[in-house]
């Protein structure tokens, strides 16, 4: 995905959202954008147990699903900023889809 390799280019990741107060922080500071979709870390297993893990394989304890909660299937994370803030599964679809993205160090 090229915002990876942007963040990686920088000798950084693609941003972790892996509490609340981070959460929060990425509402504040992308409230104004002009995309409607963040993308962030976060990939999900094939198992049935969905699973979902950072880039580095750590897993994921922190969510912020929208009433939809994930799809299921192999997918990423996205934020939609124009649903307050909620997370969904993208399933597949992030080279499709337009988003903004923050690289952390």
């Amino acid at each position: 995905m090229v915002y990876k390799s942007i963040c990686d280019q920088a000798n950084a990741e693609l941003v972790k959202v892996d509490t609340k107060e981070k959460q929060n922080y990425i509402q504040l500071i992308s409230a104004n954008l002009p995309v409607p979709q963040l993308c962030v870390q976060g990939t999900d297993t094939i198992d049935l147990q969905q699973q979902w893990t950072f880039d580095d394989g750590t897993l994921m304890t922190y969510f912020n699903w929208n009433q939809n909660k994930p799809l299921g299937g192999r997918g990423n994370i996205g934020i939609v900023i124009t649903l307050n803030f909620t997370w969904f599964d993208v399933a597949g679809v992030i080279p499709k889809l337009t988003c903004v993205f923050i690289c952390q160090k």
